[in-house]
């Protein structure tokens, strides 16, 4: 998505540059997935390939119930060191970071208020 966000519509570009974005468990995925290809998939069927592999049902229910159980009370306990301003930043943060990993109907920011 980094392509979309700087506005580089070529998808040759925008494939390339895909395995620069991953680190960890995807970008031994994308490894896995490229080897032996003749043709390298595009970068729509890149993110589509990931999108599938990653956020399974199972996944995208255990972002929403951590959503769901994601409170001030708890980011307060949890630093009990950081301003309660510091605590609210840290909390909207982590809800909107949470919010990606739904499915797309809750991730409006509807659902957050």
């Amino acid at each position: 998505m980094y392509c979309l966000q700087l506005n580089i519509l070529n998808n040759e570009i925008c494939a390339k540059a895909f395995p620069q974005m991953l680190k960890g468990t995807a970008f031994q995925f994308y490894i896995t997935i490229t080897t032996n290809q003749v043709i390298v998939p595009t970068f729509v069927q890149l993110c589509d390939i990931a999108r599938s592999y990653f956020e399974t049902d199972e996944w995208k229910r255990a972002r929403l119930t951590e959503l769901n159980s994601t409170t001030l009370k708890k980011v307060i306990s949890n630093n009990p060191t950081m301003s309660l301003k510091d605590c609210v930043d840290l909390l909207v943060n982590k809800l909107q970071q949470l919010q990606l990993g739904l499915a797309a109907p809750f991730r409006t920011n509807s659902l957050l208020h």
